[in-house]
């Protein structure tokens, strides 16, 4: 059975499991995607999608609107991006 959830801690494993599946020409480490998705100041669990196939991680989304701008651009709060999918 196939159900998707929003992000929690414990399936941090298996979302780092299927990245690293997928992303083999480039790889992404446990640091990496703690640092760049879930320490980003706009990371929102409301922006995610945990995939499950009966209960174990199948897929992973990761979108957000910025609701602190980029250095030095404008603010961009009317548009939201789908980061990784």
């Amino acid at each position: 059975m196939i159900s998707i959830e929003n992000y929690s801690g414990h399936r941090l494993e298996g979302i780092l499991r299927v990245l690293w599946e997928a992303l083999s020409a480039d790889p992404i480490s446990r640091s990496l995607f703690v640092r760049k998705a879930l320490l980003d100041p706009n990371f929102d669990t409301l922006g995610t999608a945990v995939a499950l196939d009966n209960g174990e991680v199948a897929g992973f989304g990761l979108a957000f609107v910025r609701g602190r701008p980029l250095e030095d651009a404008p603010m961009d709060a009317d548009r939201g991006y789908i980061t990784l999918l």
